[in-house]
C-alpha cells in the first residue's frame, strides 16, 4: 500500500511538472506571435514589398535595389506622415497619402521596364480589387433592426443601461437604422456633399436624443466611445491607402 501511494505521488509530481513545461512552451509561443504582429519598420516592408516585386516582376539585381530604395523612402515618408498627420483633416491626410503613393509610382516607372510596368498595374488593381471586397464583406448589410440591437447590447455592457433606459435606446437606434437604409437608397447620385450632410444630420440627431437618455457619465463614456471608433476607422483607413498603393 505503502509502494502503491509513493508510485500515484511520483506520478503527479511528473504530470505537474509535464503540465508545467507545456504552459511555459505556449507562453512563449504567445508571446512570439504577439511579436510577429507588431508594427514592421519601413525596413522591412521596404524589403517585404520588394521581394514582392521580384518575384512578380521578375526584377534585375540593379532594379532590385533601386526599388528598394524608392520603397524605403515611401515607408519612412508613411511614417512621418501618420506621426505628423492633423486629427480630424481626412481630406489633408488622404491627400498628403495620396501624393506619396504617387511620387512612388512615378520613380518606379523610371526603373521598370514595359512589360514589367503593365505587370506592377495590374498587381495594384488586384490588390486595390481585394480591399474593396474586404470592406464589403466586413460592411455585410444587416436588417435596421438587427443594427440597432447589436448596438442597443454594446452600449448596455459599456455605459451600464437600465432596462428603460435600453428600451429608448433601442427605440432611437432602429429609427435611425431605418433613416439611413432609406437615405441610401434614395441618395442623389454623384452629389457626395449633399450625401454626407444628410448621413450626418440623422447621425446629429441621433446624438441629441441618447443625449436626453443618458447621464451625464454615460454621456462622457458615449462621447469616449466615439472618440475611439473615429480614431479606429481612421487608422484602417490609412492602413488600406497604404496597401493599395
Amino acid at each position: 500500500m505503502q509502494y502503491l501511494r509513493r508510485h500515484t505521488l511520483q506520478k503527479l509530481i511528473i504530470m505537474k511538472k509535464v503540465m508545467l513545461m507545456i504552459a511555459f512552451v505556449a507562453g512563449i509561443g504567445t508571446i512570439a506571435s504577439a511579436q510577429t504582429r507588431q508594427h514592421k519598420t519601413p525596413q522591412q516592408r521596404a524589403e517585404a514589398m520588394t521581394n514582392r516585386l521580384n518575384e512578380k516582376l521578375k526584377l534585375t539585381a540593379d532594379q532590385s535595389a533601386r526599388v528598394n530604395s524608392i520603397l524605403l523612402a515611401q515607408a519612412a515618408s508613411i511614417d512621418s506622415l501618420k506621426a505628423a498627420a492633423p486629427q480630424g483633416d481626412k481630406k489633408g491626410n488622404r491627400g498628403a497619402f495620396k501624393s506619396v503613393f504617387e511620387n512612388t509610382d512615378r520613380q518606379l516607372s523610371t526603373v521598370l521596364n514595359a512589360e514589367q510596368q503593365k505587370a506592377y498595374a495590374a498587381l495594384k488593381t488586384e490588390r486595390k480589387g481585394k480591399i474593396k471586397d474586404g470592406f464589403k464583406a466586413h460592411r455585410k448589410h444587416k436588417a435596421p433592426e438587427e443594427r440597432a440591437a447589436m448596438v442597443t447590447k454594446k452600449l448596455e455592457k459599456k455605459l451600464n443601461l437600465s432596462a428603460d433606459q435600453s428600451a429608448k435606446v433601442s427605440a432611437i437606434l432602429l429609427a435611425q437604422a431605418t433613416r439611413m437604409d432609406s437615405l441610401k437608397a434614395n441618395k442623389a447620385q454623384g452629389d457626395r456633399t449633399k450625401n454626407h450632410a444628410a448621413f450626418k444630420g440623422i447621425r446629429q440627431n441621433t446624438d441629441e436624443q441618447l443625449s436626453a437618455v443618458f447621464n451625464a457619465d454615460q454621456k462622457k463614456a458615449y462621447e469616449e466611445m466615439k472618440a475611439a471608433r473615429k480614431e479606429k476607422m481612421k487608422e484602417r483607413r490609412g492602413a488600406a491607402v497604404q496597401k493599395a498603393g
